[in-house]
């Protein structure tokens, strides 16, 4: 996911393209050790912060749940659901 940002630093506008930066956790000479960290990054889990605030760490599937029992209003933050609910 690309987005954009924009700001003024004495009267210039500069451009800023960014990613979610999690590619510095994967990135390494190594081949063994970027297959080990990109499967460390895609299937540890979940952190899920609660409605006060808390974080606590879950697995995929947990998240999934918890985000499938959410309300609709609060789960649209998180997905697209349809627009019918």
């Amino acid at each position: 996911m690309l987005s954009s940002i924009l700001w003024n630093d004495f009267s210039l506008t500069y451009r800023l393209e960014y990613t979610c930066s999690n590619c510095h956790f994967v990135c390494h000479p190594d081949k063994e050790v970027r297959k080990a960290q990109y499967t460390m990054l895609t299937e540890s889990g979940v952190v899920i912060e609660e409605p006060d605030g808390t974080r606590r760490s879950v697995s995929p599937e947990e998240a999934k749940e918890y985000i499938k029992s959410m309300p609709p209003k609060r789960r649209k933050l998180y997905e697209s659901i349809p627009e019918e609910i």
